[in-house]
């Protein structure tokens, strides 16, 4: 699809963290959030998850990126929120 790609790759010492943030962004992956650009989510081994962004054009793509890293930061925050409680 686009001219521009972008692949984020986060390390996480927790792997079921990486796992739950791989399952709930999944849903979000499948289903493009703009025509510009679509975003896919790799699950790797020992806490790895990787977001790939392709998009037509910086303003796009930077809004994936936005878009993923705030999710991101949500399900992670939420997971802590729990299991601190």
């Amino acid at each position: 699809m686009g001219k521009i790609e972008a692949r984020i790759t986060l390390m996480l010492d927790d792997p079921r963290l990486a796992e739950a943030i791989c399952r709930a962004l999944e849903p979000e992956s499948k289903q493009p959030l703009t025509e510009r650009g679509r975003a896919r989510v790799e699950c790797g081994g020992e806490g790895r998850v990787t977001i790939i962004v392709s998009a037509s054009d910086p303003g796009a793509a930077r809004a994936l990126i936005n878009s993923y890293l705030y999710w991101v930061a949500g399900i992670t925050s939420s997971i802590e929120e729990v299991s601190d409680g």
